[in-house]
């Protein structure tokens, strides 16, 4: 069996805070179609775009 990885978005509010009830949906998406390992933050160089909180998850 293949295992994929997947670079997911991370989607942002219109005041550029994490949306992280989107970002939840994105994974639950992802799981749900058999997807097991994701790349977080990391697909258009959003990384830089989040706080040191955002980052370690306290938003």
């Amino acid at each position: 069996m293949k295992r994929l990885n997947v670079a997911i978005p991370t989607p942002f509010h219109s005041d550029e805070g994490l949306n992280v009830e989107g970002f939840e949906a994105i994974v639950a998406y992802q799981k749900q179609n058999g997807i097991e390992s994701l790349l977080i933050s990391g697909s258009t160089g959003e990384q830089h775009s989040l706080s040191i909180g955002e980052r370690i998850g306290d938003h």
